[in-house]
């Protein structure tokens, strides 16, 4: 025995020397990671792990070319597609139905790109990787190229929040309790709630809402923030929204107005003026719209404005219900998920075509995970609690309850 083969296999037999290298992992294309239906099927534990790539794919966009074998639903309404490729079998958890499934052929190879959130047991007993609204069904081709005669499927949402069903109420006394769980890198000071008000108005035959809420900085200065809303047709528009700051004094230091139905905003990419999309939502806006969330349709896509550059494409979808000890009782409620729709992100950047794959490769680097609320799965569903940034990236990450 060599001195060489003792060192060899005294480090081997610590864990210092792997018994074989591990691959290189596919480097990704248009922020999306190339697999095959094998390296997926692979995967393993909470973190979807393929130890020969040492790559975990959870948060990760995936794309891998396999034969649909079935479309359908559990018995507990859970929506899936199964797929087969090369003696393997992965059966995708999707959020919703996946639209015109008819028109895959079990025949054919598809193409399958998907952002994956976790694996779960279907109630068939079957295992399957959960995946967000973003996934895409598409005839094979590089990823992140679209070819004009391509069969592209998602998965089937509404565009608009509908009817609010919160009542009407008009409150001194703070609804929500804020604690930040993380101050990020960009400071904000109005943390501490305030008065709150909301009231449905009919104006000139038209069905308006209208939501009013105050902060404070601890310094003394107030922030009052405004949003309208306009019903029509079931949609819920945010039609307009209003901020104005006022120092301790009560003096203006600083207010804005925007009305998206008339107003224009400048595209961040070209700097060309543009129309607001009409399912736009300011930010500070969103919540009122969750208390209309479309429960039938699970999916939601719309746009969201910070007051600066572009309208985010974002989708918002039921990922499940737990019980919330909120406003000093147990409440059913149902927790959605909003995360950033990258592909859309990037069909709309305003680039020449050639230039759309890095688009979406750029684009993909601002995703930072989903934001989440909870609302009450009885009527009104109130929102009972939310996690996330309370801005754009950078922004602190806060927890909003429902304590009124």
């Amino acid at each position: 025995m060599t001195k060489s083969w003792i060192v060899s296999f005294t480090l081997l037999a610590i864990g210092l020397v792997p018994c074989a290298a591990r691959a290189e992992a596919p480097r990704p294309i248009a922020g999306i990671v190339p697999l095959t239906i094998e390296d997926v099927a692979e995967a393993r534990g909470p973190k979807l792990r393929i130890d020969d790539y040492d790559l975990d794919l959870v948060g990760k966009r995936v794309r891998f070319v396999a034969e649909v074998d079935d479309v359908g639903t559990t018995s507990a309404g859970e929506h899936y597609v199964a797929l087969e490729g090369d003696g393997e079998r992965v059966v995708l958890a999707l959020p919703g139905p996946l639209e015109n499934a008819d028109r895959l052929d079990d025949e054919d190879e598809w193409s399958v790109i998907a952002r994956y959130h976790r694996p779960v047991t279907l109630a068939d007993g079957r295992k399957a990787i959960f995946v967000g609204p973003d996934v895409l069904v598409k005839t094979p081709g590089p990823p992140g190229a679209f070819r004009p005669d391509d069969v592209v499927l998602t998965v089937a949402g509404a565009e608009f929040f509908e009817e609010p069903t919160s009542k009407p109420w008009e409150s001194e006394k703070p609804l929500h309790r804020i604690t930040i769980t993380d101050e990020g890198r960009n400071r904000e000071d109005f943390l501490l709630p305030d008065a709150t008000g909301f009231a449905a108005v009919q104006k000139k035959g038209k069905q308006l809402y209208d939501y009013q809420q105050v902060t404070r900085a601890k310094d003394g200065r107030k922030r009052a923030q405004r949003c309208v809303y306009e019903l029509a047709m079931g949609r819920l528009r945010n039609t307009q929204f209003g901020e104005v700051e006022l120092d301790p004094k009560g003096e203006r230091t600083r207010q804005r107005w925007v009305d998206f139905a008339s107003d224009k905003f400048r595209d961040t990419w070209s700097a060309a003026r543009k129309s607001f999309p009409p399912n736009t939502y300011q930010a500070a806006c969103i919540s009122i719209g969750m208390t209309g969330y479309p429960i039938e349709s699970r999916v939601v896509r719309f746009y969201v404005w910070g007051e600066r550059g572009m309208p985010v494409p974002v989708y918002a979808y039921i990922d499940g219900e737990e019980t919330l000890n909120t406003r000093g009782r147990d409440e059913k409620a149902y927790r959605i998920k909003i995360g950033l729709d990258v592909r859309r992100a990037a069909t709309e950047v305003d680039v020449p075509e050639p230039f759309k794959k890095e688009a979406e490769a750029a684009v993909e680097t601002w995703h930072a995970g989903d934001s989440t609320y909870w609302i009450a799965v009885e009527e009104p569903h109130d929102v009972l609690r939310f996690e996330g940034p309370l801005g754009p990236p950078g922004s602190p990450i806060a927890r909003v309850d429902r304590i009124g």
